[in-house]
């Protein structure tokens, strides 16, 4: 899919700040050629597919969060409903991925860019009727794009900025810009590994914040492939680094050696920006694909799996401290999970999430994968996926007859071999209680 930020620069001569005023343009984003930036405007009364204002606050803000933008992922599902309404930690990581935060009196929509595995994903809200400004940002909607492509159209933004700039050198925010991206463009050619994983981890590669030793721990070879590194980063923070490193340096020395290829079995379903959907389509498709019965309990995950699959090597271990990091999965050659010691139903559970990325995560380069207490989508993906797998919604449905209380919960979990939280989010996501 294409991304396109386009710019048609205009005159501004009522506008003072000479920085403004030269960079004052008709602002359009697009994504497979269709806009996202489709605007009501009040004064006009009319629906236009771009909107009037600076592009410098939002070029100096791709450039401060330009990492970010490309190699974090989600802190929470949650932030994908838009900007406003964010919890304190959910809004310190819209402020580096939302394009409201760098408004500075533009309009700039409701977007997040963030880290989707090789992606870069995009999820734009509609502005609420009730807004202030002399207008609104209208649709709703979410892509999966080229990492490529939507490094490129930021660039192309930034690089176009600088250009109009070039007459305004003395301006103290120009210079800055311009030093800014210097740096951006020598570190993508010198440094691009350790700066994708401070930023992955959520630090400012620039800022004082990472201490020497996370530097140098991070620019080194850790002995894991990077898409298990960018899974760790998602799941730890610089406190917690070495230790759950350590623990997933542990689980994958668990996994059996490499081979071949492992057979994929089931479809893909479509790109849904929320996790959660996902998780659950994915469940619904492999049901059928398997000939479950969705209104009845899987009571047996571990021989539909080897009845599936093949023998999957399963090795439970205990590790120093199990908190962010669960298991590690592989799925090249022959189907096998490394996870922390747990009950038996919690290890029934992350068998589950085990069968999620065997089906729909693990492949080419990322024959390991981990499977973690991240918030990220693919995490995110997996737990509902489980959930919907072993406690599907139509099951449950035929069993509450009105009756959703606690006790009633903790009679499902056991029917559904599950633990009564799992039970409760089911009824709570699906609308059953």
């Amino acid at each position: 899919m294409t991304f396109e930020l386009r710019l048609e620069w205009e005159d501004a001569p009522k506008v003072r700040s000479p920085v403004l005023a030269v960079t004052w343009a008709r602002f359009e984003i697009r994504v497979e050629g269709k806009p996202l930036t489709q605007f009501w405007s009040e004064s006009a009364n009319a629906i236009r597919t771009g909107v009037y204002g600076s592009v410098f606050p939002l070029a100096r803000w791709v450039v401060r969060h330009w990492w970010h933008l490309l190699d974090e992922t989600l802190c929470n599902p949650a932030v994908l409903s838009g900007a406003r309404g964010a919890r304190d930690h959910e809004r310190r990581w819209l402020e580096r991925h939302n394009l409201v935060y760098a408004r500075e009196g533009m309009a700039y929509p409701d977007l997040s860019i963030y880290r989707e595995d090789d992606l870069v994903g995009l999820r734009w809200v509609r502005d609420a009727e009730s807004v202030t400004t002399p207008g609104r940002f209208l649709g709703d909607g979410a892509a999966h794009l080229a990492r490529s492509a939507v490094e490129a159209g930021l660039a192309r933004l930034v690089e176009s900025v600088v250009e109009r700039t070039a007459d305004l050198g003395g301006d103290e925010e120009v210079a800055q810009l311009r030093a800014d991206w210097a740096a951006i463009v020598s570190s993508t050619r010198e440094e691009q590994v350790l700066c994708a994983r401070l930023a992955g981890l959520g630090l400012d590669p620039y800022g004082s914040q990472p201490d020497e030793a996370v530097e140098d721990l991070l620019a080194g070879d850790l002995g894991l492939s990077e898409p298990v590194i960018q899974d760790l980063l998602a799941a730890t923070d610089a406190g917690r680094l070495g230790v759950n490193l350590q623990a997933v340096r542990t689980l994958v020395a668990c996994l059996p050696s490499i081979d071949d290829v492992a057979h994929r079995i089931a479809t893909e379903i479509p790109y849904d920006a929320r996790p959660y959907r996902a998780g659950y389509q994915r469940a619904d498709a492999v049901r059928r694909r398997f000939g479950l019965d969705p209104s009845r309990p899987l009571d047996d995950l571990a021989g539909l799996v080897d009845a599936q699959l093949g023998a999957v090597s399963q090795t439970w271990i205990t590790v120093g401290d199990p908190r962010d990091i669960e298991a590690a999965v592989e799925r090249n050659g022959t189907y096998a999970l490394a996870g922390t010691a747990r009950s038996p139903r919690a290890q029934r559970f992350l068998l589950a999430r085990a069968l999620h990325h065997w089906q729909f995560v693990n492949e080419g380069r990322s024959a390991v994968r981990l499977l973690t207490r991240a918030n990220d989508w693919q995490q995110s993906a997996s737990r509902a996926f489980a959930a919907e797998l072993l406690a599907p919604a139509a099951a449950l449905a035929t069993r509450l007859a009105g009756e959703s209380g606690w006790e009633r919960q903790q009679e499902l979990a056991d029917d559904f071999q599950v633990s009564p939280m799992v039970i409760a989010h089911q009824i709570e996501n699906h609308g059953l209680g």
